[in-house]
């Protein structure tokens, strides 16, 4: 895949840390645009202008073994930008945090 167009963020990693809150992270070049949108059982992260220009950063990621409450977090990237779905075992709510180009979303059971 081509490099991300001029003026598109490049998303250099997602990644999942199952202790301390189950946090997923979202590493880029710069910081991020992004917006969120809930379902009863997933979480979709709108990354609008934003690409994943390596084919493994792409591969979805199955947490269901850390047993928390994120059971699968799936990249979907389209002519529009990247998606982001985080499949939930039950209701959260979801927490941001920015801090510069790392992006952090974490998981509060029971919402």
């Amino acid at each position: 895949m081509p490099p991300p167009a001029k003026g598109h963020a490049a998303i250099t990693g997602i990644g999942f840390r199952p202790q301390s809150g189950r946090e997923l992270i979202v590493r880029s070049d710069r910081p991020l645009r992004y917006g969120v949108s809930s379902l009863e059982r997933a979480v979709l992260l709108h990354l609008p202008d934003a690409a994943i220009p390596l084919a493994n950063n792409r591969r979805p990621l199955d947490t269901r073994f850390f047993g928390g409450t994120v059971q699968r977090i799936v990249p979907l990237q389209h002519s529009g930008g990247t998606e982001v779905r985080i499949e939930l075992r039950e209701p959260a709510e979801v927490h941001l945090n920015q801090s510069g180009s790392l992006l952090t979303l974490s998981f509060t059971p029971g919402s």
